[in-house]
């Protein structure tokens, strides 16, 4: 696992209500905090629906993985078949049995959202479209898209084909958090290819407003839609948005949601991973004391009125018996908001041996002293409130 990994974690807190302070004339709507998974909008956002070219983001998660893993590189060359130079729709203008880099038809699957550099990405890595959707529907499943089903890799209208924005959403924050090193290319503004040049779909990365990606679709039967994200004040937001009627509002939407989310509601840090949030005391062990703390960073998103309302303390064991494993949950850490209570696991930051024999008889005789009594001293659940 990469350093990044175990760096940037995120806890899913969905808040219970979500908020219906706002409308979209979107028919699917999603609006999430990227740090957590936290809905702050949503609007049929579990409904199956076209998810048109938004769906080769897909594509793109495989692609980045294979290129994580070594399995493929930048630099190597695919064939472009006559089945992927001709198929229809939006293009980057591949030539018909001339090779093409997989760093190329990366930019343009992402800025041109080429039909032909889907196609022709899919059969260099499978041999065949078909085969790679098999290895999309099996691996969205292992990723959590549960209601999600391919039957191509472009997007291309099938009633069979379909997303739901939620699961759109959350393979745009698979991908930020999985592949940051490929990120960059959902901000290339235009990529020209066979002499041709175009503009990144994606316009409101031209907009100054913090959007950096990722990708729109539009089919008659789904509408025009984006899954788009945003950074503000060191917060990233992802919108999902399809249905609507043309480019205008889709942009105009997308705004409106980004904004109500960035005005409308912050982000809490109850704990940070591998940080102390208290310590216990040792019995036996080689070690008098060993801090407490939660293995991920545990962000809660809030509206801005509720922010108030947040409370969180800590339950532990007062005294652990040593040995002591860290993989093994000695206490939790309890978060309330206005409508839910979340528990977390704590641990103990690292392993603790027992004393050896000569210590285990100082240990014991000093107890005794102090207390007048050889048992093993009673364990009891403190409990400490967390500042936030």
């Amino acid at each position: 696992m990469k350093i990044y990994k175990l760096i940037i974690v995120t806890i899913i807190f969905l808040l219970t209500n979500i908020s219906n302070a706002i409308s979209t004339t979107a028919k699917q709507a999603i609006l999430i905090d990227a740090s957590n998974g936290a809905i702050l909008y949503g609007k049929n956002h579990k409904e199956k629906m076209p998810p048109s070219s938004m769906s080769k983001l897909m594509t793109i998660y495989i692609a980045f993985e294979k290129l994580q893993n070594n399995q493929i590189h930048l630099e190597d060359n695919f064939m472009t078949s006559i089945n992927a130079w001709k198929k229809e729709g939006s293009k980057m203008f591949l030539s018909p049995n001339k090779e093409v880099t997989v760093e190329n038809l990366i930019k343009g699957i992402i800025i041109q959202s080429g039909n032909d550099a889907s196609i022709a990405l899919a059969e260099g890595i499978d041999g065949n479209e078909e085969d790679f959707v098999i290895r999309m529907n099996a691996r969205a499943k292992e990723i959590g898209l549960t209601n999600s089903n391919f039957t191509n890799c472009t997007g291309w209208p099938n009633q069979s084909h379909y997303m739901t924005a939620y699961d759109l959403a959350l393979l745009a924050n698979k991908i930020m958090n999985d592949f940051p090193e490929y990120y960059h290319y959902f901000r290339e503004t235009e990529f020209t290819y066979n002499k041709i040049k175009q503009l990144n779909r994606n316009i409101l990365i031209n907009k100054n407003i913090g959007v950096d990606g990722l990708k729109t679709g539009h089919t008659s039967a789904g509408g025009y839609g984006i899954v788009a994200s945003a950074t503000k004040n060191n917060r990233r937001l992802i919108v999902v948005v399809n249905g609507l009627k043309n480019e205008q509002e889709r942009e105009k939407e997308t705004r409106k949601l980004l904004q109500y989310g960035f005005l409308n509601f912050t982000n809490i840090t109850v704990a940070k991973a591998n940080i102390p949030l208290t310590s216990t005391r040792v019995w036996m062990g080689q070690e008098e004391k060993i801090g407490l703390a939660t293995k991920n960073d545990i962000i809660i998103s809030t509206s801005v009125e509720d922010k108030k309302n947040i409370k969180a303390k800590i339950k532990y064991q007062h005294m652990i018996k040593a040995p002591i494993n860290k993989k093994i949950s000695i206490g939790t850490l309890e978060v309330l908001t206005k409508n839910q209570k979340q528990l977390y696991p704590i641990y103990p930051l690292y392993d603790v041996g027992e004393a050896g024999y000569f210590s285990k008889i100082i240990k014991k005789t000093k107890f005794f002293l102090q207390n007048m009594k050889t048992t093993i001293p009673e364990t009891t659940i403190e409990e400490k409130d967390i500042l936030l």
